[in-house]
């Protein structure tokens, strides 16, 4: 599950930079309005916060259930907002990154949510088995 999380928390990473540094990959200029902008930077910031969640929760010993349940609702709707933006809102070069986004959310909340019963069950089970 650490490792799932990590590459969560590199995602989250990635997307907080863009969102600050990368606009212009993302979005046309003539997209970019203030309130675009404001909101952008919005976003990076909660992007941000979630990276450090999911790299903190990758390295503790016992699970932190909420956190585990909480990223995979974020990647589930992360790929549910990178499909909308790509059947209505982007065409072109702009695609891809949503594209290559929704590819990588898709793998990633399949094996969160895989991981997720062997992560959470009991320790004393964990060792019954082993």
């Amino acid at each position: 599950m650490g490792s799932f999380l990590r590459v969560a928390s590199g995602l989250c990473l990635a997307w907080t930079v863009l969102l600050l540094f990368g606009l212009d990959w993302i979005a046309a200029p003539e997209q970019q309005t203030h309130l675009a902008l404001g909101m952008a930077h919005g976003q990076a910031v909660a992007f941000l916060v979630f990276a450090f969640l999911f790299w903190r929760a990758a390295g503790e010993r016992q699970p932190n259930t909420t956190v585990i349940v909480g990223a995979a609702i974020f990647l589930v709707l992360r790929v549910a907002t990178d499909l909308y933006d790509l059947l209505l809102l982007v065409d072109g070069v702009q695609g891809l990154v949503s594209l290559f986004d929704l590819v990588l959310c898709v793998a990633l909340s399949v094996g969160v949510i895989e991981m997720l019963p062997r992560t959470l069950r009991p320790q004393n089970e964990k060792r019954a088995e082993g």
